[in-house]
């Protein structure tokens, strides 16, 4: 336990400077194509405390409290050294402005307004991290044989369109986006009349042939500033709709070594545009041949459980674990005993744990973590087990 923990803390401090503060939030002024339900954005806070023992994080003051992290603490686990919590929008804005003044350099998961917070605070500059994850720039750094066919039309074109084949239309003007949000399938007439006015905010959109995936992976590096790449793995993702809703991590998934020759060029080219920190990749396989779908330059949602499965795999005697948000039916302090249970039981393990008390909108008590399998059947088993205490599948 100790060397696994070692060696991931050694990992962030390869990337970034222990005075660096992790801010995770997506920010409140600008949603792009992201559901702009503030619930969603200030759990995943939370989300990376678990893997960040050296480096001050920014969190919702609602994820992981005392009694939550006392909770991850007794897995053996260590907690970020210093958290900064934010109560809502103004004050969060305010905790910005103070981390600026106090001449911190902050590792922003999405770049924020110049207003909100001065380029020179941000450890890569918002313009390189923009142009590296639009959409529409992916050919710069992909392999033309790995990327989707596509074009790129403007808003009033698709406004003129008719159905004639199966279609992905994606947001191609640089909007945040993430966990499919901004893209849209289009099987028939119907999904692309509503599909329409879904982009009528962009001046320009992507249109991709679409490929019906026989995996759907996330691949994940890691690059320091002198420009050493290290490949952290993959994870199968979970779509549904087009919608990432999961992902499985563990000894189940494998990636072909090409596709992880492909990630490394893609972070080789960003290096030299001013990029380090981690990131990860969708990748589709179909037919034997692989697509880069989309390019991620910040931690993504699988992340944190990517790098502490070799842990927690030897502490729960598990090989995989599926990703997942759960709402819970009851009290919060239900929420954490029956959290409690699962974990002796080797049937879940939380990373981020919220409480909705004095939140400013009356929602359930949540939590995103781990539910471990050996098996597919156990995966159910456990799946079931957790429906019965009161936990519901988001």
């Amino acid at each position: 336990m100790t060397n696994f923990m070692n060696n991931n803390e050694l990992l962030f401090k390869n990337i970034f400077d222990t005075e660096d503060i992790y801010n995770p939030r997506v920010s409140f002024d600008d949603y792009g194509y992201l559901p702009k339900d503030t619930q969603i954005f200030d759990i995943i806070t939370g989300r990376e405390f678990a893997i960040m023992p050296n480096l001050p994080i920014i969190c919702s003051k609602n994820v992981n409290q005392k009694d939550a992290l006392e909770l991850l603490q007794s897995t053996g686990l260590s907690i970020p050294k210093k958290i900064y919590r934010y109560n809502n929008k103004k004050d969060y804005h305010r905790l910005l402005n103070k981390c600026a003044s106090m001449k911190k350099t902050i590792i922003m998961q999405y770049p924020h307004k110049q207003e909100r917070l001065n380029s020179l605070s941000y450890n890569v500059p918002p313009n390189v991290t923009l142009d590296l994850s639009n959409k529409a720039t992916i050919t710069k750094l992909v392999n033309s044989s790995n990327v989707v066919p596509r074009t790129i039309i403007d808003y009033n074109t698709l406004k003129s369109m008719s159905f004639k084949n199966p279609i992905v239309i994606k947001n191609g003007d640089g909007s945040p986006t993430a966990g499919g949000y901004g893209v849209y399938i289009c099987m028939n007439e119907e999904d692309l009349s509503k599909a329409i006015p879904f982009f009528a905010e962009s001046h320009q959109v992507i249109l991709e042939t679409y490929i019906h995936p026989e995996e759907n992976l996330c691949i994940q590096f890691s690059c320091n500033k002198s420009g050493h790449i290290r490949f952290l793995g993959a994870t199968k993702q979970l779509i549904s709709a087009g919608i990432h809703k999961g992902n499985v991590i563990g000894n189940s998934v494998q990636v072909d070594s090409a596709i992880v020759t492909e990630g490394t060029s893609i972070m080789q080219k960003a290096h030299k545009q001013g990029f380090y920190g981690i990131a990860g990749f969708d990748v589709i396989i179909a037919k034997d041949q692989f697509y880069f779908i989309d390019l991620n330059f910040r931690l993504n949602a699988s992340t944190a459980p990517l790098l502490l499965m070799p842990f927690l795999s030897k502490k729960y005697s598990k090989e995989n674990g599926q990703l997942g948000t759960f709402c819970f039916e009851f009290t919060y302090e239900k929420m954490l005993d029956s959290l409690y249970k699962l974990m002796h039981a080797n049937v879940f393990f939380p990373l981020s744990i919220w409480n909705p008390k004095d939140y400013c909108i009356k929602t359930p008590p949540s939590v995103i973590g781990l539910t471990f399998f050996n098996t597919d059947s156990e995966l159910l088993t456990n799946l079931t087990e957790m429906s019965r205490l009161g936990f519901k599948k988001l």
